[in-house]
């Protein structure tokens, strides 16, 4: 993809810094307004999902700039699941979220398949993510599918509750061999 006159930046989750958090969190406050949610609310849940060390492994931001504005935004991190086959580790594909004003001309779907590279570093076979009914096209566009299995937390008081809160649980790649019954994410949903 042609950038000009965007700019891709790539940053570790671990070193962020404070005034960076802040411009990430009003991208996806802005893109996925919540009534009664805060800015604070936004860079406090980021802040978990990027820095949870004990649950993840090299949390990475991918930001796509219009000058000084970020427009466009995705973050990965590995995570260790246990699924009906043993321990797994994932790529967690998070907080995706690009500028209203700018969809219709491909920036998400390249941001997402820079993302999505990051499975090439053989860490992990797939990116586990949820997302909604409405986006998922998107997705499978970008050669992911749709995966049955419920998520859950078992590391938290109610082990049961699904930790998930979209509707849509996909993976990428489509293809491969895919665990069947429930995941435990060991950790909050991202």
């Amino acid at each position: 993809m042609d950038w000009d006159p965007f700019r891709l930046e790539t940053l570790d989750g671990q070193g962020m810094g404070e005034s960076q958090f802040y411009e990430i969190a009003q991208l996806h406050h802005e893109v996925f307004t919540r009534p009664g949610r805060t800015l604070e609310d936004v860079v406090a849940r980021r802040r978990a999902v990027l820095l949870l060390e004990s649950a993840n492994l090299a949390p990475r931001c991918y930001l796509l700039y219009d000058g000084d504005r970020i427009v466009a935004k995705a973050e990965t991190f590995f995570r260790d699941v246990v699924t009906s086959e043993g321990l797994m580790t994932v790529m967690a594909l998070s907080g995706v979220a690009l500028q209203l004003d700018l969809r219709g001309r491909g920036l998400g779907a390249a941001i997402v398949r820079i993302a999505f590279e990051r499975l090439d570093d053989g860490q992990a076979r797939f990116c586990l993510f949820q997302t909604t009914e409405a986006i998922r096209p998107f997705y499978e566009r970008l050669e992911a599918c749709v995966v049955g299995n419920s998520v859950v937390n078992r590391s938290k008081e109610a082990p049961d509750v699904p930790a998930f809160w979209q509707s849509v649980l996909m993976r990428y790649p489509a293809v491969g061999c895919w665990p069947t019954g429930p995941i435990n994410l060991q950790g909050p949903g991202w």
